[in-house]
């Protein structure tokens, strides 16, 4: 299961929410996940292959933004991005 949820934070940025039925994780770790191919679990404990949080986090900064995560350990994730609007 995967939520989205967004709101405009003013005219120039955009704040959106993820959050989906994941394992969760310990607070020092939130770093690691945005590292590609860097995993949390190994691949016979759960499907992936440690690139998706990496490539939303290298879009992200792209268009200038900042994209985060937080959870606590077996409770569902939510990741966090805020982007700049493109008024043009």
């Amino acid at each position: 299961m995967l939520q989205a949820h967004h709101k405009s934070a003013g005219k120039t940025w955009y704040h959106i929410s993820i959050a989906d039925n994941g394992i969760g994780f310990d607070d020092f770790l939130k770093e690691k996940i945005f590292i590609i191919f860097q995993r949390l679990n190994t691949r016979e404990q759960y499907e992936g292959t440690g690139i998706g949080l990496a490539l939303c986090r290298k879009i992200v900064l792209s268009h200038g933004g900042a994209i985060w995560a937080e959870s606590e350990p077996q409770k569902a994730p939510h990741s966090t991005c805020c982007c700049r609007h493109n008024n043009s």
